[in-house]
């Protein structure tokens, strides 16, 4: 049986982010006036709709603008690094609509989806027509569009293994200690796990965008071959027990065949304390012995990482 026991400390990933859960959006819309809170309300609709949690007014005002000018100048990276530093929200859909250029009644939709620690995407429809029902319809499209472009990249590994604790590596970067969770690239990779007292386990997996990999590693303990390391060895207790019951049993010979002194023999061998104090050391190596003999295996522990989009989890697991 094994049970996992969390101490939950959350190491956020941001310097002014709060404990953020990976679903948390905030929305920003800029450009035409007329049209903001009608495409901001949308948004959020379809992201609440969605399992996400809007995050109110995710960027001030300063921060707006600042994102704004990147854009202009096409520099993504300031417009992350912008979000990324002032940003209450992980996750931010910067969004601009604007009237198509030689258009009447068509506008522009321009949308970036920003994560924190990863690159942004972008996606850009037109609203023809652009009434309300529209705005709506395209609105939507836009978001599922941009939802399946930001997890076409990534899956999650989920790895296991016995004995716990074992150190995790992808590609050759440490990734963590098993019991494991991590959202890493889909593609092919290099799993290593590694264990002080075991051999290393080598496994070649694909993962798979938008899906979990669950990687079970059973180690074989260093040099044990294929015998069940696991049951402790009964040598020693069987070799106290045996060790310590003679040196009782000479203690107590000793104990008993000692000699007073009744003034009838100039010499007399007293033995009596070298039979006491034998007879205590054997009789606590019999102890020691039938202890060890008879104790269960030694239970394990070992710390547990889970690191995903929305933080990394720390916490204790424990066999029994």
């Amino acid at each position: 049986m094994r049970a996992t026991l969390l101490l939950l400390l959350l190491v956020t990933l941001g310097s002014t982010a709060r404990a953020e859960d990976v679903n948390n959006v905030g929305v920003v819309v800029t450009g035409h006036a007329t049209l903001q809170p009608a495409l901001v309300n949308q948004i959020e609709h379809w992201l609440r709709k969605n399992g996400h949690t809007v995050v109110a007014s995710p960027l001030p005002p300063d921060a707006i603008n600042t994102v704004i000018d990147c854009l202009l100048m096409s520099d993504e990276g300031c417009a992350r690094g912008a979000i990324e530093k002032r940003s209450k929200a992980r996750q931010v859909v910067f969004t601009k609509i604007d009237l198509e250029a030689g258009q009447t009644n068509a506008y522009a939709i321009t949308a970036y989806w920003f994560d924190k620690g990863r690159n942004a995407v972008l996606l850009r429809r037109v609203c023809e027509k652009c009434t309300e029902a529209v705005l709506r319809s395209t609105a939507d499209e836009l978001m599922a569009a941009l939802t399946r472009a930001t997890q076409k990249d990534v899956g999650q590994l989920r790895c296991t293994s016995m004995p716990a604790g074992a150190n995790v590596t992808l590609d050759g970067k440490a990734i963590g200690v098993t019991p494991l969770k991590a959202d890493v690239p889909a593609g092919k990779h290099e799993i290593t796990v590694q264990h002080p007292s075991h051999e290393d386990e080598v496994r070649e997996v694909t993962v798979r965008p938008g899906e979990s990999l669950d990687l079970d590693v059973s180690m074989r303990p260093t040099g044990a071959g294929g015998n069940d390391s696991t049951r402790p060895t009964r040598a020693l207790p069987i070799g106290l027990m045996v060790g310590g019951g003679a040196a009782t049993l000479a203690g107590a010979v000793l104990f008993f065949t000692s000699e007073e002194d009744d003034g009838s023999k100039f010499e007399y061998r007293d033995t009596k304390l070298a039979g006491i104090t034998l007879g205590i050391a054997g009789a606590a190596a019999v102890g020691t012995g039938i202890y060890l003999y008879l104790r269960k295996p030694k239970t394990e522990s070992a710390p547990t990482v889970s690191v995903t989009r929305g933080g990394t989890l720390i916490g204790w697991t424990r066999s029994f």
